[in-house]
């Protein structure tokens, strides 16, 4: 992290993510990816958009016979995201660091919650989703590549401008419902749920930057709760 934003978080009593990463997020995470019963991907999917999913999953380290296992979001959530090189992302290095620390560790949300989001969405736009995510795939290096620089010039309205761009590649009406549930009706949930660390002050929390920016970001909604929001870094 940089200087000014170490200093902040050492100084802190308190850690705040949005999911507390113990090994209890983990099994409730495999869990909700996984199908029920007898059924499998491969007689939801068809066995050709199966045979794409398979050949990209395995890229990831994931056998057929799991991947036959998931639900359509499972896939399409590992498919839009880095491949895994080191095992660690921020959130988890902020919350070593925070456990290390002796601070107290809160979360603004269950897993649950979070992959409710997915789970809830039906079938057959799930399915469209994950076509989407395999007809775009061959152009996530640069995303990544493009959203890691935007990132850290600190760009949130570049940030916004990337995100609505990747959603017009794909379907455009499901995506944006999709992210309504993701950012918006979140931020609000996590707005709310931060009251208590507000409160007793001296609190680190962290949140996803695209919860930040916007009339409905996490930033305005504070002000509107009459807090001062000022830049660190």
């Amino acid at each position: 992290m940089p200087d000014p934003v170490t200093k902040v978080f050492e100084s802190t009593s308190s850690f705040t993510l949005e999911v507390k990463l113990d090994s209890q997020v983990a099994l409730e995470t495999l869990s909700m990816m996984m199908l029920k019963d007898s059924s499998n991907l491969k007689t939801i999917l068809g066995k050709k958009l199966f045979a794409k999913s398979s050949s990209l999953m395995a890229d990831y380290g994931m056998p057929e016979s799991m991947v036959n296992r998931l639900k359509p979001w499972a896939i399409f959530v590992t498919l839009s995201t880095p491949k895994n090189q080191t095992g660690q992302f921020l959130d988890k290095v902020l919350y070593d660091r925070a456990i290390s620390d002796g601070k107290s560790i809160y979360g603004l949300e269950t897993a649950k919650e979070q992959l409710a989001i997915f789970n809830d969405v039906p079938i057959s736009e799930q399915i469209i989703l994950l076509e989407d995510t395999i007809k775009n795939y061959g152009k996530l290096p640069d995303i990544i590549e493009e959203m890691t620089r935007i990132y850290l010039a600190r760009d949130l309205g570049a940030l916004v401008a990337l995100n609505e761009k990747y959603i017009k590649d794909g379907n455009a009406q499901i995506t944006n419902k999709l992210m309504k549930r993701l950012v918006v009706d979140r931020n609000i949930r996590m707005v709310n749920r931060m009251a208590n660390q507000l409160k007793t002050g001296n609190a680190f929390i962290a949140v996803g930057a695209l919860h930040l920016p916007g009339e409905n970001g996490i930033l305005n909604l504070l002000q509107n709760k009459v807090h001062i929001v000022s830049v660190v870094y």
